[in-house]
């Protein structure tokens, strides 16, 4: 007895696996046109008879895979030369993903001993994030402060993409801004001008990112007061040019009266 007491109890960790991958659904994330792994873990002491996959969506059920000690039979022809299987059926792998195969799997596991066991699946299936971009506005620029809002935005805007924001100084790791949402607003003295700041997109399957230098949008002219100074100093040149002249025609015709007396 106490030599089957070790096989007994890995009978029952099998048995108690399976029960508990009966429970809750696994929730599984695709991307279009990648690929996608679906497995149940099984084990290896128990007997397999058969192995079903099917697929849900809306009130649709289709059945898309049959594997049996010798047989693998294909049903479904939306999943026609995208559908691979594994260790015997216990792994199904999905090929060029679409939106259309989103939705509910079922791995449904026939023993030997003809007890039946289930193991579900939720894909979600999304887009790839389409690469964004950056405008801004200036807000404020002078020689103590550079305010600028900056927007990150995509061609499409679907609900469950997500902004996050990150900033980096002269090639440093960059840091992320405590800031949600797809627009932001930033305020820096004139020593912090070399700042980069990264927008970064993502849905739960993929991200992309763009990001631009601050520098070229707080740029203050150092001269600014001196172009003031000269400006006022031209226009004083000026008037003093069409003084003088006026005063010389004036003399000249004085002169030419005087003459002709």
């Amino acid at each position: 007895m106490q030599h089957t007491v070790p096989g007994l109890l890995s009978v029952m960790a099998a048995v108690l696996l399976l029960a508990s991958a009966n429970q809750m659904p696994v929730r599984v994330i695709g991307l279009v046109n990648r690929s996608v792994e679906l497995s149940f873990q099984l084990h290896d002491q128990l007997l397999v008879e058969e192995i079903v996959w099917k697929f849900t969506t809306g009130s649709r059920t289709v059945k898309v895979v049959e594997v049996g000690n010798r047989s693998i039979s294909m049903y479904s022809d939306q999943f026609k030369n995208r559908l691979r299987t594994l260790s015997h059926g216990r792994t199904i792998i999905l090929k060029d993903l679409t939106l259309r195969d989103a939705g509910k799997y079922c791995a449904e596991i026939t023993l030997i001993s003809k007890e039946i066991h289930r193991s579900a699946f939720i894909l979600t299936v999304y887009e790839p994030v389409p690469s964004p971009t950056i405008w801004s506005k200036l807000n404020e620029n002078n020689t103590e402060r550079c305010n600028v809002t900056f927007h990150c935005s995509v061609p499409s805007n679907p609900s469950d993409l997500a902004y996050t924001w990150k900033n980096s100084r002269r090639n440093s790791e960059y840091q992320r801004i405590y800031n949600t949402g797809s627009t932001i607003q930033i305020s820096l003295p004139p020593d912090h001008l070399d700042m980069e700041i990264m927008c970064i997109v993502q849905n739960p399957a993929d991200q992309k990112n763009v990001s631009v230098q601050i520098g070229p949008f707080c740029v203050v002219p150092n001269n600014a007061g001196t172009n003031r100074t000269h400006e006022r100093g031209c226009y004083m040149s000026l008037r003093s040019s069409l003084s003088g002249a006026f005063l010389s025609i004036s003399l000249f015709f004085i002169c030419l009266a005087h003459c002709y007396r």
